[in-house]
């Protein structure tokens, strides 16, 4: 997931992470756009 990211949040997600991911249908040209998230604390 780090690693594809085109983006760089400085944070540290490991195994236990809960995360959740989202991704849209594919679009005309076959691409797709996908979110995580990871739960940083529960309140």
């Amino acid at each position: 997931m780090l690693t594809k990211s085109k983006v760089d949040f400085g944070i540290d997600v490991n195994k236990e992470a809960k995360c959740l991911s989202l991704y849209t249908c594919t679009d005309t040209s076959g691409n797709r756009t996908i979110l995580h998230s990871y739960l940083e604390k529960e309140v």
